[in-house]
């Protein structure tokens, strides 16, 4: 069976002939010049004189101002053309997309302002990933409209691959198009997510591993209707699912497995955005307590953010799904810590008890339930050894609760006469050793 055949290029060679047999007339080069005449007057005096407009408070950017100044030199030198009865139809078709320019840049810059930070820099990230080359797709439609038949160019055959027919418009769908469809995928889920989003912590996280499969969801499907418009032969689907095969033998073994590890964390829950776990199992340094908070999850892995050093770290899915994870965070946010202080042999345990259990009980982020605890541990080589236990709900600032809880305790013993030792050794030496002055010697003369 042949798989391929020759690169049809007769549909590309005849729009190109068209558009040139078009702009070699001169009522079509003329008004193509007086656009870009009219696009560079606006510019350079959008530029040079420095126009601030402001709409709703929104200050409107050069590019939209230029833009304003071309389209009102355009109203002006159609009108003219109307009256002299020359043709402008081109002039009419840039008109209107300067018209649309205008407006989509001002409903942006208005909406940009008007959302917090966060919300502004999801809606600029998203003007340029997709409404920007939406715009100019349309624009380059618009003008294959103008100057040729935009069937016979996209929809022309320009070659055969596994007994399927491929056209231009077929490759700009499974290129552009999918990776318009991303976009938009992210951005329905972003605006379901805006709309229907819990504000409370806990529920917040759980609804965007939601919202995150909601958007995987879409792009698949959108990879479906993509294959599907263009109608690729059944045949291709046995050739990838047999290459997939091998390749998933060979060396996809753990991206498959990622991929399905992902999936089942997001619809399990177990782990979400906004947890706080302990690395020490993942991490090959060796640290006992690693503090690290996750700030999101993919279908390949999941970043979290260590407390320690704010350094960002990449962990596969698959590892969350087959080690055990210390998480702060499942079902509470209340974490126990435990301070070790030891007082002198001279002191009352009965009192440094009451003392130490009562301070720390004082201070406010200390929980109340489960209350703080004091307890007498072990006879030191120097002292009286102690720890104090408490709770608090602050996971991320437990070393900070500790810090002062600990100063809270030195205070509170230097307040109370209390001493903290210090190791002390006790050197006793047996016999004494007296030296006579028999024992001592002149020195030789020299």
């Amino acid at each position: 069976m042949t798989t391929s055949s020759k690169i049809n290029l007769e549909p590309v060679i005849q729009f190109c002939n068209e558009l040139w047999h078009a702009f070699s007339r001169t009522a079509v080069s003329t008004q193509v010049l007086i656009i870009i005449i009219c696009l560079l007057t606006g510019w350079t005096i959008a530029s040079k004189a420095k126009i601030n407009l402001k709409l709703l408070k929104a200050p409107i950017k050069p590019k939209a101002t230029a833009a304003s100044l071309a389209l009102v030199l355009l109203s002006m030198i159609y009108a003219l053309m109307e009256i002299i009865r020359r043709p402008n139809g081109i002039i009419q078709h840039a008109w209107a997309l300067l018209l649309v320019y205008i407006i989509l840049t001002i409903l942006f810059q208005v909406l940009i302002y008007s959302v917090n930070r966060d919300k502004a820099e999801q809606i600029k990230k998203y003007k340029t990933r997709l409404f920007i080359p939406i715009f100019i797709g349309y624009l380059l439609f618009e003008v294959i409209q103008i100057f040729g038949d935009p069937l016979s160019l996209l929809g022309s055959t320009i070659i055969q691959l596994f007994g399927t027919p491929f056209n231009i418009g077929d490759a700009l769908l499974i290129t552009i198009g999918l990776y318009l469809w991303v976009n938009l995928s992210s951005l329905i889920t972003q605006i379901l997510e805006w709309s229907f989003g819990s504000n409370s912590i806990q529920d917040r996280e759980v609804s965007k591993a939601i919202f995150t499969l909601i958007r995987y969801g879409l792009v698949g499907l959108g990879v479906f209707i993509i294959i599907g418009a263009i109608g690729i032969n059944p045949t291709v689907f046995g050739l990838i699912t047999g290459g997939l095969s091998v390749g998933i033998g060979l060396g996809l073994k753990e991206i498959i497995s990622n991929f399905v590890s992902g999936i089942w964390l997001l619809i399990e829950g177990s782990t979400k955005p906004g947890d706080v776990i302990n690395l020490n199992l993942l991490d090959s340094s060796g640290e006992a307590f690693q503090i690290a908070k996750i700030t999101d999850c993919g279908l390949r892995a999941v970043t979290v953010t260590n407390v320690n050093d704010h350094s960002e770290r990449i962990i596969p899915n698959n590892l969350f799904f087959s080690n055990q994870i210390t998480t702060y965070t499942k079902n509470h946010n209340i974490i126990a810590r435990k301070s070790y202080f030891g007082v002198s042999y001279g002191s009352d345990p009965n009192q440094v008890i009451r003392l130490i259990t009562n301070v720390v009980r004082s201070h406010p982020e200390v929980l109340e339930d489960p209350e703080p605890s004091t307890m007498f541990i072990a006879y030191g080589d120097s002292s009286l050894d102690f720890y104090v236990k408490f709770f608090i709900q602050d996971v991320m600032g437990g070393i900070r609760v500790t810090s002062e809880v600990n100063l809270m305790i030195w205070k509170t013993l230097q307040e109370n006469s209390i001493e903290i030792p210090f190791p002390q050794r006790t050197l006793h030496i047996q016999d004494s050793i007296s030296i006579t002055s028999k024992d001592i010697q002149e020195k030789p003369s020299s």
